[in-house]
């Protein structure tokens, strides 16, 4: 398997630090809002990522952190007259059931950013017992002039590293580019610590939790583009500051912008489409679709044109599935490496989720010609069901299949039965348009599935 490694800017063949074994960290949503479409792009790619090492026989423990606790979370906070905390938990909540809607289960665990602060402590008392840090009188900085290496995942000199990050105290900084560790303050909420009542600076989040819970060094990290820098670049220093290894990750991964109106998708701009707002009328395997029918290293463009014509390829991927399920059940065994040979190629080769689907087209169109073999028929199951398992685009094996039509057969009949024939026909033009034809005989109704 190869991917695209941003630190080196090469695509490297992957090899774990433990054989069989491989630990993923994402950053996880800063949650003050509903999360957007381009949020979900980068937690399906990597939802997707975690499963395709799975099918391929990883042991994977996938982290992911929560912030929340942020200035965006205390400003929000502030306007609406509550707690931070409330504000963190309501979107929390909201992310979690996004995640349901889009099929994001593959995270291992979610940690909470201010369930961590004793590790953040401890490991600014560290960087400070190793001369990386300094208290100043707003709060303690990292001093980046000691670690050589900083603008080296961003390909950026320390003379030309733009000063930054989310929002950060900048009064007696040593450097422009050194960031923050820990804010003073005794405004709520704040904790204690060895330098003054406070509250920790953004990155050293992360590091804390992934230190405890995968170690000073690790397999891949991931996030979107706009992470590289300052966050994943402060992350390298400070851990790197602490363990003294070459490495904080072996692999870094990250996934490019969704753009929408000509310009990356962005809260603070208000360009956004909310996950939440799209469910509502396409359901999540379709929007997964969306999002993994493209390179994940290329922009994507969102508009409603787009979307809707990704709909009509999804829908036809979706009814030679439902037609390969109806005939081959999950109880056949499948051989991954053979039947499923040409996929797996695809996805090793930089993780191609486009190829996959151009792929799983080309077997639609021999599915519904009609033609095929029984031998045919089965191995094309196995290759979607494989596929399925981490590209999660598909619903509706068929043991939940049946239940699901019969059910709403029955309710149509019950609507006709009482001549409510708009709610009944309504019924039909919405199976019609997954891929399932209804017959009426008399009192009697058969389904199958069309092409």
């Amino acid at each position: 398997m190869k991917f695209k490694d941003t630190l080196s800017g090469e695509i490297r063949e992957f090899v774990p630090v433990s054989e069989g074994r491989v630990k993923l960290f994402v950053c996880g949503p800063t949650v003050y809002d509903h999360i957007q479409l381009g949020n979900a792009r980068t937690f399906v790619f990597f939802d997707m990522f975690a499963k395709y090492l799975r099918a391929r026989g990883y042991e994977v423990f996938y982290l992911q952190n929560i912030t929340d606790l942020d200035d965006k979370i205390l400003n929000r906070a502030r306007e609406e007259n509550r707690k931070w905390s409330d504000i963190s938990d309501r979107y929390l909540e909201s992310y979690l059931e996004d995640s349901r809607t889009l099929h994001l289960d593959s995270v291992s665990h979610h940690a909470r950013a201010t369930r961590y602060m004793p590790e953040m402590i401890s490991q600014i008392e560290r960087l400070i017992g190793k001369g990386y840090a300094y208290v100043s009188s707003d709060g303690v900085y990292f001093d980046t002039s000691k670690f050589p290496d900083y603008g080296k995942l961003s390909k950026q000199k320390l003379d030309q590293v733009e000063a930054g990050a989310r929002v950060e105290v900048r009064i007696s900084k040593r450097n422009p580019q050194d960031f923050v560790l820990w804010k003073f303050s005794d405004e709520e909420p704040f904790w204690d610590s060895p330098w003054g009542k406070g509250r920790p600076g953004w990155h050293i989040e992360d590091t804390a939790i992934t230190e405890h819970y995968l170690g000073p060094e690790y397999d891949v990290h991931g996030g979107g583009t706009d992470l590289v820098f300052p966050h994943h670049e402060a992350e390298i220093a400070q851990m790197r500051a602490i363990s003294g290894l070459p490495f904080l990750s072996r692999y870094w991964l990250h996934g490019a912008f969704l753009n929408f109106r000509g310009e990356k998708m962005s809260k603070s701009t208000g360009n956004i489409v909310r996950v939440k707002d799209l469910a509502m009328e396409y359901p999540g395997t379709a929007i997964r679709y969306f999002l993994l029918n493209s390179k994940y290293s290329s922009e994507l463009l969102y508009n409603e044109e787009v979307f809707r014509a990704s709909m009509e390829g999804w829908k036809r991927l979706q009814r030679a599935f439902l037609a390969l399920m109806s005939e081959h059940s999950c109880s056949e065994a499948c051989n991954i490496e053979k039947d499923s040979k040409d996929i797996i190629n695809l996805m090793d080769e930089d993780l191609d989720t486009r190829e996959t689907i151009a792929k799983l087209h080309v077997i639609a169109t021999e599915i519904f010609r009609g033609d095929l073999t029984p031998s045919k028929k089965r191995k094309y199951a196995h290759i979607y069901r494989f596929a399925n398992s981490f590209l999660s685009i598909f619903a509706g094996e068929q043991r939940s299949l049946d239940k699901v039509v019969e059910s709403l057969i029955s309710l149509r009949n019950e609507f006709r039965e009482r001549g409510m024939y708009p709610e009944s026909d309504r019924i039909r033009a919405r199976l019609r348009e997954a891929g399932i034809n209804l017959e009426d005989s008399g009192k009697e109704t058969t389904w199958n599935v069309t092409g």
